[in-house]
């Protein structure tokens, strides 16, 4: 039910981005709306106007005092309204945005050109013009071309830089969580049809024996028997065992795709939609009855457009080193976990935790494979097919049951297969189970932990800049705009 609703929330978010006709709004969009919040604050005075002129009229010095008390908010109001745009043309400056180019600008055009290009998560992908992720590499690239060329560049555009930027890594998360959600997928299928596969062997004698089968003649199909004895057994049940025991990972795996996905269509409402809610936002602080409603758009849309990029920036910047180590403590004294792994190409691939980049996860895919538990090629049907062919000889059948049978009997240990077409022994899937929840260890660090530290800081900030603005500090108070 949680994947459905999941499903129909994502189609619906996502069908009203590709909706738009631009996923980044222009800067432009905010200037042109200058003129109507010039409108709603002269407004706002002509109200005070004739509230001061109603308390002349009945002599209420209250209604005085209140209306020279708004007219106070109303000229803080304009000043502020200039402030945030003296604010947000500074961080949209060559000069600032130099900073972030110079740092990570390099690794975001990495990612767009390398990383994204070829996702099969199409709305991550960096070259298909219909994908947000397409325009948002070509702005970032822009960017980063304009500061490299010594170009002033568009006001519009560097103002989002930080929040595209942050959306690149984002997305780049995002598919490399995909992929690995993927190879769990295929790992499971594959554990679960070994746990269910029951290979039978059958000998029988035909009671009418004809040339040239003879005896053999029992094999054609209803053709009546004198002997038949079959002989079936289940060489892998265990494996059910393994399989409840992955599907926390699966879980946990699942969760952490939805907040990557939770993430990126956050940033692109925002990359859309700030210019028009900061207007609101500024309109809406000109009347007495909306202020802290408009106070309260005006933090998120500071927090969202400058606090959280420069937050996750940070964060890209320290943990995507690949020599991180605890402070004051020796790399000596740490223990060392190590996660190999082996390419489809039989490349051999080994991932220690002294030289962990938090943005880049180990390859399941390569991990799966490296414990033999990846289908032949990725196609769980060629798995199946194998599996079945090598059981389909009768002494094979017969040898590895009574392998099974007298040596799980009289001999300590899990007894193997050997040289069969099944490399996912159960010492292989019992490992590799450990080995999921270490790489899942590593990933959940961007998956929930930095998620929720930015919305915690978020938060505080929101909440702090609202109530510098007069606005609500309850971000629940949404009963303010109505």
């Amino acid at each position: 039910m949680e994947l459905k609703l999941s499903i129909i929330f994502f189609i619906m978010l996502s069908s009203l981005v590709f909706a738009s006709p631009s996923f980044i709004t222009s800067y432009g969009v905010f200037k042109s709306w200058i003129a109507i919040l010039t409108i709603a604050i002269m407004f706002g005075i002509l109200i005070v106007s004739i509230t001061y002129a109603s308390g002349v009229i009945l002599n209420n010095s209250k209604i005085k005092e209140g209306a020279v008390n708004e007219f106070g908010q109303l000229i803080g109001t304009s000043i502020i309204a200039v402030i945030i745009i003296a604010v947000i043309e500074f961080f949209g400056s060559a000069s600032v945005t130099s900073l972030a180019t110079n740092s990570i600008g390099n690794n975001i055009s990495q990612i767009c050109n390398n990383q994204l290009s070829n996702s099969q998560f199409i709305f991550v992908n960096s070259m298909v013009s219909a994908s947000p992720t397409n325009t948002i590499c070509s702005a970032t690239t822009t960017v980063y071309q304009d500061i490299k060329n010594g170009n002033s560049g568009d006001i519009a555009l560097f103002a989002d830089y930080g929040l595209m930027s942050s959306y690149v890594v984002v997305a780049n998360l995002t598919n490399q969580m995909a992929n690995n959600l993927d190879a769990l997928y295929k790992y499971e299928d594959y554990i679960g049809f070994l746990a269910t596969f029951k290979p039978t062997t059958t000998y029988c004698i035909s009671e009418t024996p004809t040339p040239p089968l003879l005896g053999a003649m029992c094999i054609i199909p209803f053709t009546p028997r004198a002997l038949s004895i079959s002989l079936s057994y289940t060489p892998y049940a265990g494996y059910s065992l393994l399989k409840s025991i992955s599907k926390p990972l699966e879980t946990q795996a699942y969760l952490i795709f939805e907040i990557y996905l939770a993430e990126l269509l956050i940033i692109l409402m925002f990359l859309y939609a700030w210019p028009y809610f900061l207007a609101a936002g500024i309109i809406l602080k000109a009347f007495m009855f909306t202020r802290k409603a408009g106070g309260m758009l005006i933090g998120i849309v500071i927090g969202a457009l400058i606090l959280y990029p420069i937050i996750f920036l940070f964060e890209y910047s320290a943990l995507s080193s690949a020599s991180i180590s605890p402070i004051g403590a020796s790399p000596s004294s740490i223990p060392i976990i190590s996660l190999n792994g082996l390419t489809l190409n039989n490349e051999p691939v080994t991932y220690y935790s002294n030289k962990i980049n938090f943005f880049v996860f180990p390859n399941a895919t390569n991990v799966v494979n490296y414990y033999g538990c990846y289908p032949a090629k990725g196609n769980i049907y060629n798995s199946e097919l194998l599996a079945s062919l090598y059981f389909s000889d009768p002494g094979v059948g017969l040898l590895y049951l009574l392998n099974y049978g007298i040596g799980g009997t009289y001999i300590s240990g899990i007894p193997s297969i050997p040289d069969s077409s099944i490399s996912c022994q159960p010492q292989n899937a019992l490992s590799l189970i450990f080995q999921f929840a270490d790489m899942y260890g590593i990933i959940g660090v961007t998956g929930y932990i930095l998620p929720v530290i930015n919305i915690l800081i978020l938060i505080a900030a929101i909440k702090g800049i609202s109530q510098l603005m007069g606005g609500d500090t309850n971000l629940l108070g949404l009963g303010r705009f109505v």
